[in-house]
């Protein structure tokens, strides 16, 4: 571990590696409102920022972790309120 990061940062930064884990819940939970291919396409993204949120989490940047929660629940928010929109997705 880099001298530069700090327990502290390393720990919020595993937080935010956890949070973004427990987002896959709602986006296989999708699949109750949203067709099969997008929440295929969902999960790509959330496996894309899986792969970013492991590589800062372990780089001298682990806080920049804290933001993939929230990108998630917007990507998926929009999504999911894209599609009740535009293309008449409905439970």
């Amino acid at each position: 571990m880099p001298a530069t990061r700090s327990k502290i940062a390393v720990g919020l930064g595993w937080v935010g590696f956890l949070a973004h884990l427990a987002m896959l819940v709602w986006y296989l939970a999708s699949t109750l409102v949203a067709p099969v291919w997008a929440v295929v396409i969902l999960v790509i993204i959330w496996c894309g920022m899986t792969v970013f949120a492991w590589r800062q989490v372990r780089s001298d940047r682990p806080l920049w972790t804290l933001g993939v929660p929230v990108i998630d629940a917007a990507i998926w928010f929009g999504a999911i309120t894209l599609g009740e929109v535009f293309l008449d997705w409905a439970a």
